[in-house]
């Protein structure tokens, strides 16, 4: 079984680089994100790490970090736990703290609150997020407010009776919702086993114009996605992916092309189990 040092070598330089303001964490594994070198539509099979997701002997994910291709930490996220339950979120880009998320939960594992703070051109800025549920699985309605009292914006969600959100509707008071979507229309179509074949999706993103897209999905026969295409309202081909599984069916490959068919992407995951070997820190493949 082939034993990596570099990786992991690389993942503690940097991260014991912010360890004087926070404890050691328990690396048990970790995810990591390659993306691929394309010149004229085909891959060089060069590759550089992306991202990287170290996760404890539970499977939480506590730190993740993204690179560029020389290897340079461009940002990364803290994640603290109780439990299974997420509580804090810390993003950095490079040495500078920019967001704080922080959550606390109903009993039954859904989030009550949401406290996203983060640097405004006048300072910290803070919006308290409460969700309302229809049900254990579905957020019906989110209010926002400033930490002034003032409102920001609210959420309503509609599903249909499968569970797929079909419509999204935002009203802006004085703040807006981090992906700045206002407005979000979808109309699914579902299989015989009820996987979704089709949707068409109109969304509207805040000061801009409002865009279409239909997307047609294909799965093997054990039931995971292998395939995605894109097409905009006139019904022209915009883009399309692959996907390909290890044989765990963990995520390996996924291959972006544009509209004429030309690979533009191709981004790989792997899962790798970390310990103690003879020359310090291994990461062993584990899919």
């Amino acid at each position: 079984m082939k034993v990596l040092y570099l990786t992991v070598f690389l993942v503690f330089l940097g991260y014991l680089g912010y360890s004087q303001i926070r404890p050691p964490q328990n690396v048990h594994s970790q995810r990591i994100q390659s993306i691929y070198e394309i010149v004229d539509g085909v891959t060089t099979g060069k590759s550089f790490l992306e991202k990287q997701f170290l996760l404890d002997s539970l499977g939480r994910c506590h730190t993740e970090i993204d690179y560029d291709t020389t290897m340079t930490i461009l940002g990364f996220k803290w994640n603290t736990y109780i439990g299974d339950n997420l509580v804090v979120r810390q993003t950095y880009l490079k040495d500078e703290l920019v967001k704080t998320d922080s959550f606390s939960y109903e009993p039954g594992r859904q989030i009550k609150l949401h406290f996203l703070t983060f640097k405004a051109p006048r300072g910290l800025e803070t919006v308290i997020e409460s969700f309302t549920y229809l049900n254990l699985a579905q957020v019906g309605q989110i209010d926002a407010k400033f930490k002034n009292g003032k409102g920001a914006y609210q959420i309503r969600y509609t599903y249909d009776s499968k569970g797929t959100e079909i419509l999204r509707k935002v009203k802006v008071k004085k703040g807006l919702p981090a992906d700045s979507i206002i407005l979000l229309k979808r109309i699914p179509t579902y299989d015989s086993v009820g996987r979704i074949i089709s949707e068409e999706v109109e969304k509207t993103i805040f000061g801009q114009p409002s865009s279409f897209e239909k997307v047609m999905f294909s799965y093997d026969k054990s039931g995971k996605l292998i395939g995605k295409i894109s097409f905009d309202r006139a019904g022209n081909k915009t883009s399309r992916f692959e996907y390909l599984y290890r044989d765990n069916n963990t995520l390996w490959i996924e291959k972006a092309f544009d509209s004429v068919g030309t690979l533009i992407k191709m981004e790989a995951w792997r899962t790798e189990v970390v310990g103690k070997g003879s020359s310090g820190r291994v990461a062993t493949p584990s899919d």
